[in-house]
């Protein structure tokens, strides 16, 4: 006579080592998918402030060659400031290596001005107090790391306590460069074209992501 009990066959689980394998697998899975999501993310903010840091150029442009006048003055030219200095106090609008400047040249003088002293910030009425249009700032860890001032071949970094203007005067689309070593002394206009390097905050050389946006006298604008 047959057993009417079937036999129930025990299933057995997973051993410590087997659980510790497939753990340590999973976590280095995990760490390359975030590594390289990271790695994406940062690309992709460096791209974006390349092209808005162009675009910004090119809007400035516009407005020197195109129809914007300030009150009833239409001959003013426009320009960009660039440094890359720590960023100071939100009082004062200067540029550093996480904001640029985009401002009316109301003196003339083909660089911009300011008041130091302002009591407070102060930007999108442009006098010859301050001459502050627009403030950009650079978000996340992306910043501008290094600025190389160009006489053809010859090319020259930027020192931390200068500062680059970049002018157009309407009606050229030619850019107009006013090179400052310091706050005080006069511009040097012997430019043929300026490079500005961005790149991510990453503290690891082999991490960092940078690109370049070149401007050209003719006033051609490159991303590299």
């Amino acid at each position: 006579m047959k057993n009417k009990f079937l036999k129930i066959k025990k299933n057995k689980g997973m051993t410590l080592v087997e659980l510790l394998v497939v753990s340590i697998i999973f976590i280095i899975v995990s760490s390359i998918s975030i590594f390289n999501y990271n790695k994406f993310n940062s690309s992709i903010s460096i791209q974006n402030l390349a092209d808005d840091l162009a675009l910004s150029i090119r809007k400035v442009q516009g407005y020197a060659i195109g129809a914007r006048g300030l009150g009833l003055n239409f001959d003013y030219s426009y320009g960009v400031n660039m440094s890359i200095g720590e960023q100071i106090p939100y009082s004062y609008p200067l540029s550093s290596s996480k904001s640029i400047v985009i401002f009316t040249d109301v003196s003339g003088n083909g660089q911009y001005d300011y008041t130091v002293d302002s009591e407070s910030f102060s930007c999108g009425t442009p006098s010859s107090q301050n001459e502050c249009l627009e403030y950009l700032t650079i978000k996340n860890n992306d910043k501008i790391s290094k600025i190389e001032i160009c006489n053809g071949s010859d090319c020259d970094i930027m020192g931390i306590n200068s500062s680059i203007n970049v002018l157009f005067k309407r009606p050229n689309p030619e850019a107009v460069f006013c090179y400052k070593e310091s706050l005080s002394s006069s511009c040097i206009a012997s430019v043929s074209h300026v490079i500005i390097y961005i790149e991510n905050g990453v503290s690891q050389t082999e991490n960092k992501i940078s690109k370049s946006v070149t401007i050209w006298s003719t006033g051609q604008i490159y991303i590299n």
